[in-house]
């Protein structure tokens, strides 16, 4: 299974850890800070790496743990669902309520649920 983690911030370098500790997985990582990326692909010897996560998500991922600041989780969650991936995301879910909100209609839709008013 390939895991794509989303930030490489302390958060997502724990996930990372975990997944290469682990063994069974492959590890994926995506930031938009290149610097952050090269340190933890040579650190944690990790070989698909990007910069974009729309790019990230056009190869074989499986999963994907969103480590981003809170402001970016809706998108890329909802990104990620889209593509037909599982996600797991860093609390908060999202950064305010209506993107929240955005969220569950798109992961009910792709799992055959259907939310009631």
């Amino acid at each position: 299974m390939k895991i794509l983690v989303v930030g490489t911030g302390s958060i997502g370098r724990r996930h990372i850890k975990i997944i290469k500790r682990d063994g069974r997985h492959e590890a994926v990582i995506c930031d938009i800070n290149e610097k952050s990326v090269k340190e933890v692909c040579e650190e944690f010897n990790i070989k698909e790496c990007y910069y974009d996560y729309k790019e990230a998500l056009k190869s074989d991922i499986d999963a994907v743990i969103v480590c981003t600041p809170n402001a970016f989780h809706a998108d890329v969650c909802i990104d990620s669902l889209s593509r037909g991936c599982n996600v797991l995301v860093e609390k908060p879910l999202a950064h305010k309520s209506e993107d929240g909100e955005k969220m569950v209609p798109c992961e009910m839709h792709l799992f055959g649920c259907h939310l009631k008013s």
